[in-house]
């Protein structure tokens, strides 16, 4: 078939065209989204060290800043959903 794996065959009709291409974009999201999350973690860190009810932070803290003013995660309250 002229390709060396599945997923070259599925993204050769793409706009991604090749695996190659989607890593080169998946590395290039990292790389300017990585700033922003490491002010994100400084943030979380920094409320469960200055005595805020906060104590821990996990994955899903970090992972949307949508609808939160200047872009500050939320974490909800004990025992309520978001």
């Amino acid at each position: 078939m002229g390709f060396r794996n599945y997923a070259d065959y599925q993204l050769s009709e793409t706009m991604a065209g090749s695996v190659e291409n989607v890593r080169a974009f998946l590395d290039e999201v990292r790389r300017l989204s990585e700033p922003a999350l490491k002010r994100a973690v400084e943030t979380r860190l920094a409320q469960t060290s200055n005595g805020s009810a906060v104590k821990s932070i996990a994955l899903y803290d970090l992972v949307s800043t949508s609808g939160t003013p200047g872009g500050v995660i939320r974490l909800p309250a004990r025992g309520r959903t978001a």
